[in-house]
């Protein structure tokens, strides 16, 4: 329902402020998305660490192999969706807006 709800606002501001330039990204913004990247990446630490340091050779080259197809399925999917010939013209209008919003990073710090 999140992103459902998120699309409408997007058609509806997209409507209002036809012709206005949109706020670029700044290096603060890409910095705070590193930052919270690192920080949340603390807990998978603690899962990551015994998991590999109990496996052997072979299983490390499994673990490795299966998480290389699995991005390469992922990879392929996002691929196909944006040049879908119905999706595509959608996904490639407004994903760029939902990915790239410049008060995300705001709304994240204020609740």
């Amino acid at each position: 329902m999140l992103g459902i709800k998120k699309i409408c606002e997007l058609r509806k501001s997209d409507e209002q402020d036809e012709g206005q330039p949109h706020a670029k990204v700044g290096r603060w913004n890409a910095l705070a998305v590193a930052a919270v990247t690192i920080a949340d990446g603390g807990d998978n630490l603690s899962v990551y660490i015994p998991v590999f340091s109990t496996r052997s050779g072979t299983e490390l080259a499994v673990i490795g192999g299966v998480f290389a197809v699995m991005t390469l399925v992922w990879l392929a999917a996002a691929h196909w969706l944006t040049n879908h010939r119905t999706l595509g013209v959608p996904l490639r209008r407004y994903g760029q807006r939902t990915l790239e919003d410049p008060k995300s990073h705001l709304k994240l710090h204020e609740s």
